[in-house]
């Protein structure tokens, strides 16, 4: 899962209107929440749809986030921006994270459009 506030604290980062979703192959996009919002939903379920999903770790990026989606040409150095603005993870100093890997708990209907809820 990531956020479009996420994609958007990143494109401030690099001073460009937008950042291209597909070069970080999520599954779920979330709107309506703040930047990096999901990474404190660690842990927790969250509801998206009618399906129910256990949030486990942050995804640690790799250099294919610096290709262009399209053309497959590297034209954004992703890792030193994301690097710049929200460091690395602690354990190892070597991971840089951008949105957050889940597991489902109890499966359901997911559409375009659905809610994506942290359950309390």
């Amino acid at each position: 899962m990531l956020s479009d506030a996420s994609l958007d604290a990143l494109a401030r980062q690099v001073d460009a209107e937008s950042v291209d979703p597909r070069r970080f192959r999520m599954l779920i996009g979330i709107a309506g929440c703040e930047p990096h919002e999901e990474d404190a939903w660690l842990g927790r379920l969250v509801r998206v749809g009618e399906a129910v999903v256990r949030l486990h770790e942050q995804v640690a990026r790799c250099a294919i986030t610096t290709q262009n989606p399209g053309t497959g040409v590297p034209d954004l150095d992703t890792l030193r921006e994301i690097r710049a603005y929200r460091g690395t993870r602690e354990e190892d100093g070597k991971n840089i994270d951008f949105g957050v890997f889940g597991e489902v708990e109890a499966p359901g209907r997911v559409r375009v459009g659905d809610a994506v809820e942290p359950l309390p």
